[in-house]
């Protein structure tokens, strides 16, 4: 009789947790949320990060392309990496090695992979048409615990000294050395600290990883939320599904 109970009362916190979450940064801008940005340089042995740049990029045209009111680009998500010839970047980047390192350069030892059932679990972005990007946001969040997202830019080709990624932290805007923000992987919760990519002009291509990690990747069961990534999903993978 108390199993029930004691779990339905886990629960309960965790899905209020999450909401508390997701209204100090979208309603109330709490300055007090947590805003860390981990950057990690020269993550991958080189010659095993050039394999896995090279392997993307020769694999561009598969990528699904979509545009709307605030995002436009192309993307793969992880169900779509495995079933094509871009299979062995999902290999080189999930795995107990990568995760090991993320954990022990973050100091978050309880990191994980979110669940291989998402396919936002790993993904490849693609901006190459003028006017790609996507404005000011805060992502959303499915899982009951935080969300870190990994940033791993593989390609970065502008007429810019800074990338078009840009970060919020504490009402500053963070920006990173394009030349040398390749092999790094950037770690933030983007749920928590706003961001942006902002848009490529004419013969300007960028391609990045994109990789999420939670302590407690056990996915809420709020209907709002869960229907917000669907679209999200939709928007970036043309998928109505995880």
């Amino acid at each position: 009789m108390l199993a029930p109970i004691k779990t339905f009362s886990r629960s309960f916190i965790q899905e209020t947790a999450l909401l508390g979450r997701w209204a100090k940064a979208r309603v109330f801008n709490d300055e007090t949320r947590d805003q860390r940005v981990f950057v990690m340089k020269n993550f991958l042995p080189e010659d095993t990060f050039k394999e896995i740049q090279t392997i993307a990029l020769e694999n561009r045209d598969l990528f699904f392309r979509k545009s709307g009111f605030n995002r436009a680009g192309a993307a793969l998500g992880r169900h779509e990496l495995l079933d094509s010839t871009c299979a062995s970047v999902v290999e080189g980047l999930i795995n107990d090695a990568f995760l090991d390192k993320v954990r022990r350069e973050s100091g978050i030892e309880d990191l994980h992979y979110v669940t291989p059932e998402d396919r936002n679990q790993i993904s490849l972005l693609y901006y190459a048409e003028a006017g790609d990007g996507i404005d000011w946001h805060f992502d959303g969040n499915i899982y009951l615990g935080q969300r870190w997202a990994g940033i791993f830019p593989l390609f970065e080709e502008t007429n810019d000294d800074t990338t078009k990624l840009e970060l919020e932290v504490n009402g500053e805007v963070m920006t990173f050395d394009r030349k040398e923000v390749h092999n790094t992987l950037l770690l933030f919760q983007g749920d928590q600290v706003k961001h942006r990519v902002r848009p490529m002009n004419d013969n300007e291509e960028r391609l990045v990883v994109n990789l999420l990690f939670s302590p407690t990747p056990d996915m809420t069961s709020n209907p709002m939320l869960r229907l917000y990534q669907t679209w999200v999903n939709y928007m970036f993978y043309g998928k109505l599904d995880k």
